[in-house]
């Protein structure tokens, strides 16, 4: 799994998930005891899974969909308890682009 030392996104799903009361720090503390080893970001965790090394991992849903249609071994699961969700910030850096980038990230 990424770690939130080194990735962004893992920080803030860190944020979200130990904020809610449900889940808090018993989640990690879980993670821990079955052996998790968050370590780099979304590119390395998933490396590792579609390179054999690990058998499952937490990334980014991005990954391992485009990843699959393009012929790698992997499978993105949702378990049927939900997953959580988050967004990504997104810049558009020229004014006269507004209209074209703005449809695409909506």
């Amino acid at each position: 799994m990424r770690s939130p030392l080194t990735s962004g996104a893992a920080t803030i799903h860190m944020a979200a998930l130990t904020a809610n009361a449900d889940l808090g720090w018993d989640l990690y503390k879980g993670l821990g005891e079955q052996g998790a080893n968050p370590k780099g970001g979304n590119g390395g965790t998933y490396k590792a899974v579609a390179g054999g090394e690990k058998l499952y991992g937490f990334v980014v849903d991005f990954l391992p969909i485009r990843n699959k249609m393009q012929g790698a071994q992997v499978k993105f699961v949702i378990p049927k308890e939900g997953v959580s969700a988050m967004t990504e910030p997104a810049a558009i850096r020229s004014a006269s682009a507004i209209a074209s980038r703005w449809s695409w990230m909506i």
